[in-house]
């Protein structure tokens, strides 16, 4: 079964995104997102908050105008209003930005690279992410993601309602600790998992490999095939020497955070 088709997404504090890689056999650049064309590339989502938090999500002239969506120097700046006073609940929500790709992926290599990224802080919700046309159908995969005070990344996969896909409990396969297994977006016991909440493996933080809450950024990667789909993450420095060459190759990177079969899931 191929992937279904992805399509990248931020919702982020400070970060910078850049070398998305795309490939079919063996891996290739084909595309670089960087202070180049990011803005070209990228759509400002200024819709309600699906996710129902205090935040207003503006258009793209609103946030130039505002600087809270900016090129400075070699970097992409995203962030958001950090000097209004708001007064809950009568003041809308805080000003960011939510921006989507307009390329879609069936498979291939990306790899995003951050400048920055916020520490752990009440309110906070610094994500990126991959999601299908046919939401929770067609699935997403939560790259980075955390919120208010969380000390770790929440690196999770949502499928179908009736989908059968699950997480495997092999520490020959990732790192990371799993939190939930059950990927079908609807699955709940109210114990161990809420609904909506998909299949969490959780990535520590506060570590010298984790760049999760470091605000001198770090390296995802995410290895998206027919046959798993796998998510690294290293601190600047840390990261493998041909992460930005043209020809990648993550059978050299050890074991990632988070591993899953997608045959059962999108």
């Amino acid at each position: 079964m191929a992937p279904s088709i992805m399509r990248l997404a931020l919702a982020v504090g400070v970060a910078i995104l850049s070398h998305p890689v795309q490939a079919v056999q063996e891996y290739i650049l084909e595309k670089t997102y960087d202070v180049n064309n990011f803005f070209d590339e990228f759509t400002f989502i200024d819709t309600t908050d699906l996710s129902h938090g205090y935040v207003t999500y503006v258009d793209q002239q609103t946030a130039t105008t505002d600087k809270i969506a900016n090129i400075t120097g070699n970097t992409v700046y995203l962030g958001v209003d950090s000097t209004t006073k708001l007064h809950w609940p009568t003041d809308s929500g805080r000003k960011s930005v939510r921006i989507e790709g307009h390329d879609e992926y069936s498979q291939g290599l990306f790899v995003a690279s951050f400048a920055h990224f916020p520490k752990p802080a009440c309110g906070a919700w610094p994500a990126f992410w991959m999601y299908g046309p046919d939401w929770p159908n067609s699935g997403e995969i939560d790259i980075y993601e955390s919120w208010n005070e969380a000390t770790f990344n929440e690196i999770t996969f949502h499928s179908s309602t009736s989908s059968t896909c699950e997480l495997q409990a092999d520490p020959s396969k990732f790192t990371g600790t799993i939190q939930t297994s059950n990927c079908n977006n609807a699955a709940a016991n109210y114990v161990t998992q809420y609904p909506g909440q998909g299949c969490v493996t959780e990535e520590i933080g506060a570590s010298s490999t984790s760049p999760f809450g470091n605000d001198q950024g770090g390296i995802y990667a995410v290895e998206f095939t027919a046959d798993y789909i796998k998510i690294w993450s290293w601190t600047h420095g840390a990261a493998p020497a041909d992460i930005n060459s043209a020809h990648p190759d993550p059978s050299g990177w050890g074991l990632p955070r988070a591993y899953l079969k997608p045959a059962l899931c999108f």
